[in-house]
């Protein structure tokens, strides 16, 4: 019984009683049970002004002091509840001590869970055609292991091929041209061609240079013929004016000798002037020769010149045509690249080394639609990764190289989760479509280590397609993070003002 309820009791342990006249005043002491006085006319101590009046009129430490005084010669025998109710408070006490360290200091290991999905590092590739056509031969069915390269189907080129051959046919042409061209502007007396171009391209391209260079040359052969022709006109100039030189020389010594036969008078003044005449015509006959000499010179000079005209407009003209022939060539090389490329992709062939999967043509003489997948080639050799959707909320919590484990659905439960580790993280959400609407996700690539691989029971390995169940590591945390972070949150969102 609580001490409280002793006190109540009053009779036992305080020195006065209420409204008792028999007791002449003397000190109420503890008794046996079977001896305890009873006061006159007992009220129910569950009257809470009953027992304030006795604590009133009973201090405290006069009941003490009464205790310790009945205490010494007789023992209360009974049951007190007070060791028990300490050891339940230090129990708890070391309970709920324990809980707050452990919550403050325990460290929890956290993480982001996602859903995934096994799938090849490039994934399935899709084999489509860019312009479609006509089916004329199918090479390989489903399951088939074809090589990188390999040809898968092959389609009619009748629309293509006629196209192709005409624009290679100009572009060979135009090669002969522009060697026919070069071999024109460097004056070489005839052209090669290499084995590639056609006979008649050769035929036609080479009578062209040997009739541009024969005119070439006659026009040359005449002006050297004219030069030929001048040059023994002035030859025969320099010898008449050597001539006329000697004659003039001889008059004018004779002249001299009759000037002194005249002074003695043995010739007349007329043969004297006779010969002064003769002198001056002799002498006007030189200088028509030479001027004769001087005129052909400069015709030499002319002759000369056209043929050098001739020769420069010849490379001229060849190189002009060179450029023009030049720019022709590389419009029909831009031409023919596509089409090129369009005649070999009449043959259809495998992106990657793998297995065939869904092939979807199956009669020859089918049209393939532009664009259209045809089939998928799954890699074989391929390394296998977990592709991971990982939730908005969750993305700040996911870094580069964190350690995972992945338990495949389709293993046996009794099978250890895989252990991995995050390789790549969407930069941006993406959008998956669902009944519900569109699930925004990041994207996250996580690698299988090899130890993890080997130790999986016989008759077990990844395939592609397998669902798997992603838990990637994140920071550790308290239990107290976790009891005070959303409190946390809630405050500091409660705390803004509007």
């Amino acid at each position: 019984m609580a001490p409280w309820r002793s006190l109540a009791r009053g009779r036992e342990y305080c020195s006065t009683w209420p409204n008792s006249s028999r007791s002449n005043n003397r000190p109420w002491l503890p008794h046996s049970s079977n001896s305890r006085p009873q006061p006159d006319n007992p009220r129910p101590f569950r009257n809470p002004p009953f027992r304030l009046t006795v604590m009133r009129r009973c201090p405290v430490a006069k009941i003490k002091q009464n205790l310790i005084g009945a205490a010494a010669p007789q023992r209360d025998n009974r049951f007190s509840p007070t060791p028990i109710i300490m050891v339940g408070v230090g129990v708890l006490a070391l309970f709920f001590g324990g809980f707050a360290l452990w919550a403050f200091l325990a460290p929890l290991h956290a993480a982001v869970h996602a859903q995934g999905e096994v799938v090849f590092q490039s994934k399935r590739q899709a084999v489509q055609h860019l312009e479609g056509g006509i089916v004329k031969q199918i090479l390989v069915k489903d399951g088939d292991q074809v090589k990188a390269g390999q040809p898968l189907i092959i389609l009619e080129d009748e629309q293509v091929k006629p196209i192709v051959d005409m624009l290679q046919g100009q572009a060979t042409a135009e090669a002969a041209t522009m060697l026919r061209l070069e071999a024109e502007k460097n004056e070489l007396p005839s052209v090669s061609f290499p084995k590639g171009i056609p006979g008649a391209i050769v035929q036609t391209e080479t009578k062209l240079f040997t009739a541009r260079r024969e005119a070439f040359l006659k026009q040359i052969e005449v002006l050297r013929t004219q030069i030929s022709q001048t040059q023994e006109v002035i030859k025969g100039a320099h010898e008449q004016l050597a001539s006329k030189k000697k004659e003039i020389a001889s008059l004018k010594e004779q002249l001299e000798a009759n000037q002194a036969l005249l002074k003695d008078g043995y010739v007349t003044k007329t043969m004297v002037l006779e010969l002064e005449r003769h002198i001056a015509e002799k002498t006007g006959e030189r200088e028509q020769i030479s001027a004769n000499i001087a005129a052909n010179m400069q015709r030499l000079a002319e002759f000369e010149q056209r043929i050098l005209a001739i020769r420069t407009e010849r490379i001229q003209q060849a190189a002009n045509e060179l450029k023009i022939t030049a720019m022709k060539q590389l419009e029909l090389q831009e031409r023919v690249r596509p089409t090129l490329n369009m005649l070999e992709r009449q043959v259809i062939r495998a992106p990657v080394a793998g297995k065939v999967v869904g092939l979807k043509i199956a009669t020859i003489g089918g049209v393939v639609v532009p664009r259209e997948p045809l089939m998928e080639i799954a890699p074989m050799s391929d390394h296998l990764i977990i592709e991971a959707r990982v939730m908005v909320n969750d993305i700040s919590d996911l870094k580069l190289g964190q350690d995972a484990d992945i338990q495949v659905t389709a293993f046996h439960s009794s099978i250890p989760p895989l252990k991995g580790r995050v390789t790549y993280i969407s930069d941006d959400r993406l959008t998956l479509p669902t009944a519900q609407g569109p699930m925004p996700y990041y994207l996250a690539h996580l690698e299988v280590e090899p130890t993890s691989l080997k130790v999986l029971e016989a008759g077990h390995h990844l395939m592609p397609g397998m669902q798997a169940q992603v838990s990637i590591a994140t920071r550790p945390r308290t239990a107290f993070d976790y009891f005070i972070g959303p409190l946390r949150d809630r405050m500091g969102k409660a705390f803004h003002a509007k």
